[in-house]
């Protein structure tokens, strides 16, 4: 209840004083991608922290784009990607993607990300081979990314996936948007890295 309050306090100074500290900084965190992050329930996931969810329904990279330039210093957890998922399809178009993708989070201006792998789908019209696409994308967008020291590649996928290659059907409501039991994953995860 402690550190709940004094997050409370830091971010109402932060917005009345536009303080930007080092204990505000350690302590604040922006999401941003879809509906995946639209719909966790920060406050119950991270209640020592000050979090912002910036996450919208149907997002995809051009929604990222958007925020270029508007994250400047602050520290931003990304998960987007799966509304893209066509674009995952064929090499070419995959690799140029990828590449789109990190330009897009380096536009931002955020002084350190946390990018989570996109989820694997078992979303009731996904084409055959979606999961195997969005595998080899997460391959891409890791290879741009490894050892850069402002990057946290998250690395999920292959939680959320069985030996049989299907999802976890506990951690999705309908294959594609998570339950209570998947965000579990993501909040654990995530913390690893804080």
């Amino acid at each position: 209840m402690k550190i709940r309050i004094l997050s409370l306090l830091l971010a109402a100074a932060a917005l009345l004083t536009g303080c930007d500290s080092e204990l505000d900084k350690r302590t604040t965190l922006s999401f941003i991608g879809d509906s995946i992050i639209a719909r966790w329930d920060l406050q119950d996931s991270f209640s020592s922290l000050i979090t912002y969810n910036l996450g919208q329904s149907g997002a995809g990279i051009s929604y990222i784009e958007s925020y270029a330039g508007r994250l400047g210093g602050r520290n931003i957890v990304v998960m987007t990607g799966t509304n893209d998922n066509t674009l995952m399809a064929a090499p070419d178009s995959r690799r140029a993607y990828a590449e789109r993708y990190v330009a897009a989070l380096e536009a931002t201006g955020a002084a350190h990300i946390y990018l989570y792998e996109v989820l694997p789908r078992g979303f009731h019209n996904d084409r055959p081979g979606t999961n195997d696409d969005i595998r080899a994308f997460n391959a891409e967008v890791r290879r741009l990314v490894d050892g850069r020291s402002d990057i946290d590649y998250i690395d999920v996928y292959s939680l959320f996936l069985g030996d049989d290659a299907k999802i976890y059907s506990e951690y999705y409501n309908d294959g594609l948007h998570l339950s209570p039991q998947g965000y579990e994953v993501l909040t654990s995860r995530l913390f690893r890295f804080l």
